[in-house]
């Protein structure tokens, strides 16, 4: 005769028969130890002579087979909404703001070409500047070689433009989006990387657990796989860095020293992504940063 417990509850059993049980009334309860030694010590003293054993029997009866299937069901869903976190949203933000970069780059160059068509003369690199003037002036130059459109022509071409400019304005609201869930999330690999960079860094590992795991080497070329890979197939130049390029460390120094500071700027984002991961001091990112930066400043003067 035995005793044994799994996820439906506790049974005694006999000659591969089950002759008792105590089932649990909610499928967290088989997480819950001292429940489950109170229920075998009362099956032990009504059957003094079961031997509580750990061996994982299941009794093979209809009933017990459809509450093992609803348990089942019951406790992938739950761990199906355990693993979804809050650096998977800001996973999803960030490819949602290289989709609008995407966008705005299609859009700009098509409605810079349609109202040259209108207004040829004006150029301007910015497309914020040049959506601007788009939707505040009414009329061109008295001189300007461009075709004379009607209103019911320059309608489609501000409504584009009204779109690009509700396609900036979003994308802002997500990168405030980011700048905040990060603090939450990790605060340390943001404030050594910027909460841009972080997300997008996030987004080429897949996960912070991935991210903390990874070497910093391999972290230095995140988001250059393609160049990597034809330097791999072609031999052609090795990139020296990926997304972090975007860090102010790097864009602010000269060139030939790009690869020294991405070298070690990455070995900083590698700690604090293992600081966050295994749930270390949130303010340690901070320190990092201005040990690194003062680390930077005495190899290379050449840092504005």
């Amino acid at each position: 005769m035995e005793i044994i417990t799994n996820c439906l509850g506790t049974f005694v059993i006999k000659d591969s028969k089950v002759i008792d049980k105590k089932l649990f009334k909610l499928s967290q309860e088989y997480n819950n130890k001292k429940l489950i030694i109170q229920q075998q010590k009362q099956l032990q003293k009504e059957y003094p002579k079961a031997v509580i054993t750990n061996k994982y029997i299941f009794p093979q009866q209809r009933e017990l087979l459809q509450n093992m299937r609803d348990y089942n069901l019951q406790n992938a869903k739950q761990e199906c909404k355990n693993a979804i976190k809050k650096e998977h949203l800001i996973i999803q933000a960030q490819n949602a703001i290289n989709d609008i970069e995407k966008s705005i780059n299609i859009l700009a160059k098509q409605i810079q070409d349609w109202y040259c068509l209108y207004w040829p003369e004006l150029k301007n690199d910015e497309i914020h500047d040049f959506i601007n003037v788009i939707l505040t002036k009414e009329k061109k130059q008295k001189d300007s070689m461009g075709a004379d459109l009607s209103k019911e022509d320059q309608k489609p071409i501000k409504e584009l433009a009204q779109l690009i400019q509700t396609l900036f304005k979003e994308k802002e609201r997500l990168e405030l989006y980011i700048e905040n869930s990060t603090q939450d999330c990790c605060s340390n690999l943001a404030a050594v990387a910027t909460s841009n960079i972080a997300a997008e860094l996030l987004a080429c590992a897949g996960s912070l657990q991935r991210l903390a795991y990874l070497p910093s080497s391999t972290i230095q070329l995140l988001g250059a796989e393609k160049a990597l890979f034809r330097h791999l197939k072609k031999h052609s130049r090795c990139p020296k860095h990926g997304v972090i390029m975007k860090h102010p460390l790097i864009s602010k120094a000269r060139r030939s020293d790009h690869g020294k500071i991405a070298r070690t700027l990455a070995g900083a984002i590698s700690k604090a992504s293992k600081v966050d991961y295994f749930k270390g001091d949130n303010y340690q990112g901070h320190i990092m940063i201005e040990e690194l930066e003062k680390k930077l400043k005495k190899k290379i003067k050449t840092i504005k």
